[in-house]
Parts: structure tokens; sequence; C-alpha cells
């Protein structure tokens, strides 16, 4: 089992990659939207081990945070195994399938999904605490199940 702080290390890192986070007091917030209470210093220490650094890359100069691309693999093996906070249940209709979430997460699961390179599903779209996935043509039931259970464990099928 992941240990606290392998958790919190993962979920900042997710955060980061699924949002444009400007500065430690927002990533204290979100951190804390999403049951983790953290202190700034710990969460400056953090910051420090994964080697998150701003990045000033809009017309605004302003400054997010951005992390290295090695460091986003290999904390989405800890989400792997604590599996998907914000995911509810799925269901289906016809070709679309529909997943329910806690209400505020659809996003950033809708940005994990997308982000995945596949043959099964064409996009996604996201409301508040819903998510419609669109598959591709020919695209069978269990080939968008297991696309889907790669960002969300509970879907995994049991060997």
């Amino acid at each position: 089992m992941a240990t606290k702080k392998e958790i919190r290390q993962a979920l900042i890192c997710r955060l980061i990659r699924n949002n444009d986070i400007p500065n430690q007091k927002t990533l204290r917030e979100l951190l804390f939207i999403n049951g983790i209470n953290a202190t700034q210093a710990t969460i400056s220490r953090d910051m420090y081990e994964l080697n998150i650094a701003k990045d000033r890359y809009s017309k605004e100069d302003i400054g997010y945070y951005r992390m290295p691309t090695e460091q986003a693999h290999a904390t989405q093996e800890v989400f792997r195994v604590m599996g998907t906070k914000g995911f509810r249940s799925i269901h289906y209709s016809g070709a679309f399938v529909v997943l329910k979430t806690r209400s505020g997460y659809a996003h950033s699961i809708c940005v994990d999904i997308d982000s995945i390179a596949n043959n099964a599903i064409i996009g996604t779209i996201a409301g508040d605490d819903t998510i419609l996935v669109i598959p591709a043509d020919g695209a069978t039931r269990n080939e968008v199940v297991e696309v889907l259970a790669q960002i969300i464990p509970e879907l995994a099928q049991p060997n």
C-alpha cells in the first residue's frame, strides 16, 4: 500500500499536470479539496523532491508549476494502487459510456482519459459530475473499458 507521502506527492503531480497552478496557496487548497491537509512547508519539501518548478509560458508571462515528464509517469503507479477518488459509477447507453463522478471531479478524470493514446476512445466531454465517453467506430465495450481502467483502476477486470 502506498504511504501518505507517496499519495500526497502523486496527487500533487496529478494536480499540476491537469491544472494551471500559479502558487503554493492554490496547490494547498486543491490538496485540501481532495482530502489532504498539508502545511506549506510540507508542500515545499514535496515540490523540491519532485523537481517541480515554475515555468513561464503564457502571453501574460504568468508562471505556473510544471514537472519533469518522467516524474509524471512514476507517480501514475501510485494512483493505480489507490484508485480514483472521484469515480462513482459507469453506465452504458448504446455505443456511449457515461461515467458518474463526485462533484467537480469529471474534468480532471477527462483530462487523464484524453491523455492516453488509444484507438478505442475518440474523446470525452466533462460536466461537473458526469463524463460522456465517445467510443471510436467499431470499438467494443470491453476495449473501451480496458482503456478506462488505465485511469480508473476500479474498472479493471479481476484476473
